[in-house]
């Protein structure tokens, strides 16, 4: 299951997370990511941005494109250990480092809730 709800990703832990980045620059333009651009996704504790991040994943842009797409593997999202209720985490999308394109902002946090994923173990 992936739902984006607003700025809010709603997932199963250990499930594939696919993400589509665009950014209007007004309302009927958009960024044209160059070759080269990259993008940072952040994953952060709940009310810790300040912490390390738990997962930060960084993408190269290989075509001009207004339309971004990139994959955060399964793996990549068994963020933390396992878990039995929801558990939001914090996110961020920067662009080149120095642009924050999805963040904390006015309306507060962006949030990734995990959901739980079964056990493994037999």
């Amino acid at each position: 299951m992936r739902i984006i709800d607003g700025t809010t990703i709603k997932i199963n832990r250990g499930n594939t997370l696919p993400l589509k980045l665009v950014i209007p620059i007004s309302h009927t333009e958009n960024y044209t990511f160059q070759v080269g651009d990259e993008i940072m996704f952040g994953v952060y504790a709940n009310k810790k941005m300040s912490g390390e991040a738990l997962l930060l994943k960084r993408y190269i842009v290989e075509e001009a494109t207004e339309e971004f797409e990139f994959t955060i593997s399964a793996e990549d999202m068994k963020i933390g250990d396992l878990i039995d209720k929801p558990t939001d985490y914090w996110y961020e999308i920067e662009l080149n480092g120095d642009q924050t394109i999805l963040g904390y902002d006015e309306e507060g946090a962006k949030i990734l809730r995990l959901f739980p994923e079964g056990s493994e173990v037999i």
